[in-house]
């Protein structure tokens, strides 16, 4: 049975609808459970002690590596699937590369080195960090998400990225009002 234009177009139009729904969810929850978290409120704040900083950006660091390099591998664990729905290879595909292009080659991970620098962390340090359990999990459980995980729950998990963006946003505000840091 082949479908009409307009069973087509209502079923892209519902679609559409139910992912903007999902997103606001997503960043209502990203409001409540982290911008409202007692570390973001110090932060904000000019209150967070340097130290826990650190300790938050060499697991930051970790966990964007291995994310980066999860969503990389996903595009192979689905391709059949995308190669039958090249508009989802186009989601995973600007996902990835969104990743690792922005703000230039090397994408987001890059942004780690000067900001480890301006706390006086060695490079050595992110890259040998052990993570503390809640961001271990965090990592595995998206990994796995990627990896074993149905496509359509894989993109959801990352209906956040915008919240993601004005958290960091935020951060980096905080940082260059209370801590000294500057854009660079």
């Amino acid at each position: 049975m082949t479908m009409t234009a307009t069973e087509k177009d209502t079923g892209a139009e519902e679609a559409r609808v139910c992912v903007e729904r999902l997103r606001q969810r997503a960043n209502g929850l990203f409001e409540e459970r982290i911008f409202s978290h007692p570390f973001n409120q110090e932060l904000f704040e000019g209150r967070l002690a340097r130290e826990k900083f650190v300790g938050f950006l060499k697991n930051w660091y970790t966990f964007s590596v291995e994310i980066n390099t999860g969503k990389c591998a996903a595009a192979d664990l689905y391709l059949p699937f995308l190669k039958r729905h090249p508009d989802c290879y186009d989601i995973l595909s600007d996902a990835v590369a969104d990743e690792l292009i922005h703000p230039g080659p090397g994408g987001h991970v890059k942004m780690f080195i000067p900001l480890a620098a301006a706390f006086d962390v060695p490079m050595s340090e992110l890259v040998n960090a052990k993570l503390i359990p809640e961001a271990r999990a965090l990592v595995d459980v998206r990994c796995r998400l990627l990896r074993v995980g149905p496509f359509a729950e894989a993109i959801a998990a990352s209906l956040s990225e915008s919240s993601i963006g004005e958290w960091l946003g935020r951060m980096g505000r905080a940082l260059e009002k209370h801590y000294g840091l500057t854009p660079e």
